[in-house]
């Protein structure tokens, strides 16, 4: 699978994840230490499954995302933001936009004259549930978001949480990434390898860095 994600989050459902690539998603079965070879749903275009991107610079990308909690997502593509209300997994539920695409320093004035105003490549929520690591090339930072404010921007190795990334693919960047339903658990994606990984912990789980084409064949389709 030559193709990078690009883009993923955890849905409401356990064990489901939205996964991101050229133009489509699948919502894949993540189970942990499992081949996640089950596709809930998918391949989708992206505007069929959130038709309020449409006609918007996310029709085409979304390069990273965060939930934010009661069904609140921030979305990004390219230099651009938009802030949803969106529930998957109810029928009944109209997504919608609650803040048009503007740019990035527009919806998070402090990330004006950072490495994060153009474009973000991915989010993790951290332990602290009012904070989410943002990551670009091999930066990171902490963005304080009920309080639009941005600490701690520095190579991603330097953060004492990101130590064990040090000589591994990830020390360089992460294309994609998304919290599990499990505590401070999350995976990470670069290029063709992914990870299994406790942000609170510091540590790798089951195993260390693997091929996504070995334990994601559920992602073929769109890779």
């Amino acid at each position: 699978m030559p193709n990078n994600i690009d883009a993923a989050f955890c849905s409401s459902k356990f064990n489901e994840c939205f996964v991101f690539a050229r133009g489509k998603y699948v919502v894949v079965n993540y189970a942990p230490g499992e081949k996640k070879n089950q596709i809930i749903s998918g391949p989708t275009n992206f505007v069929d499954g959130f038709p309020m991107f449409a006609k918007t610079p996310f029709q085409y990308q979304i390069d990273s995302s965060f939930d934010a909690g009661d069904n609140v997502a921030f979305f990004f593509s390219r230099d651009q933001c938009v802030k949803t209300n969106y529930s998957p997994d109810s029928p009944s539920a109209k997504p919608r936009l609650l803040q048009a695409p503007t740019p990035i320093r527009v919806m998070f004035p402090c990330l004006e004259g950072t490495i994060f105003e153009n474009g973000i490549d991915a989010i993790l929520r951290a332990p602290n549930p009012i904070c989410v690591y943002l990551f670009k090339g091999d930066q990171a930072g902490t963005l304080v978001f009920n309080s639009n404010t941005i600490v701690d921007i520095a190579r991603i190795c330097d953060y004492n949480t990101f130590i064990p990334f040090i000589g591994t693919v990830f020390e360089g960047g992460i294309d994609a990434a998304f919290n599990s339903h499990v505590g401070d658990e999350v995976f990470i994606f670069k290029g063709p390898y992914y990870a299994h990984y406790d942000v609170k912990k510091n540590q790798f789980l089951n195993g260390i860095i693997k091929r996504i084409s070995d334990d994601w064949p559920a992602l073929q389709s769109i890779l």
